[in-house]
């Protein structure tokens, strides 16, 4: 009688620690391609991208300028950027609003998620970014 009650106890408890653990989001080591940021489509001939690296290091292009930050993936699709530093190019007025849009959102992103289709969607106060 003990056995059986054992068997089950273990196997819900490890069925509770497989339900808790998360496959990591495939983010890292790939150039991601910002296609939105907040509904808005990027200024023709721009390009802003998102750069996972593999040591917690978030890199890119902002539009005019590369900029670097840091990031952490915790649990349940949370991530964490910190303030982006940014090279100091001048670019047209256009691009620059851009730029500092891109940033601003950035810095509120709080969640991430692929997409069935394979986007990457980040998240956070009134702010999202889709990229594939």
């Amino acid at each position: 009688m003990l056995k059986p009650l054992w068997a089950l106890l273990l196997t819900g408890m490890l069925g509770g620690c497989a339900m808790n653990s998360e496959t990591p989001l495939p983010v890292t080591d790939k150039e991601w391609i910002v296609s939105r940021i907040d509904d808005q489509r990027p200024a023709a001939g721009s390009q802003l991208s998102l750069n996972f690296g593999s040591d917690g290091q978030l890199s890119g292009s902002a539009s005019c300028n590369r900029y670097m930050a840091r990031y952490q993936i915790l649990g349940n699709n949370e991530i964490r950027i910190s303030q982006a530093a940014t090279t100091m190019m001048a670019c047209s007025e256009e691009l620059m609003r851009q730029e500092q849009h891109f940033l601003d959102a950035l810095e509120h992103i709080n969640r991430l998620r692929i997409a069935p289709q394979g986007k990457l969607i980040l998240t956070g106060g009134q702010h999202r970014i889709l990229a594939h």
